[in-house]
């Protein structure tokens, strides 16, 4: 495909702003890398790369202006707690600080059951 440049003194190729933009799209439209695209038309990758930055879909939104849009805040949702547990105003002051060998910690209430107590440390300890 034959492209609209010119060179310079010094040989090098100068291109338009329509084939760098033309090209920009083919990497866009096409899905392709910029390498392969780059290849098919005889261009340095980091050359067509440099055009991408400058001109793809990130430098397009980079040139555009700001646009807001509306947010709401929600308030978070309270945490349940599991309902088979005691809540906080039945549950005992007492309560029982487990340190696991694998340096984990587990405080639990004194009046736990052992058949729950057993499986929470089971999932802790990682068993």
């Amino acid at each position: 495909m034959a492209h609209e440049c010119s060179l310079t003194p010094t040989g090098r190729r100068r291109w338009t702003g329509e084939v760098k933009r033309r090209l920009v799209e083919e990497v866009v439209v096409s899905g392709l890398s910029v390498s392969v695209v780059a290849q098919r038309h005889g261009i340095h990758p980091s050359v067509l790369g440099r055009w991408y930055r400058a001109l793809g879909p990130a430098g397009k939104k980079a040139a555009s202006d700001p646009t807001l849009v509306p947010v709401r805040v929600l308030e978070p949702p309270a945490p349940e707690a599991p309902s088979s547990w005691p809540s906080i105003e039945t549950r005992s002051p007492s309560v029982i600080e487990i340190h696991l060998s694998n340096g984990s910690k587990v405080i639990v209430p004194e009046d736990i059951p052992l058949d729950r107590l057993r499986d929470l440390l089971s999932v802790v300890a990682g068993r």
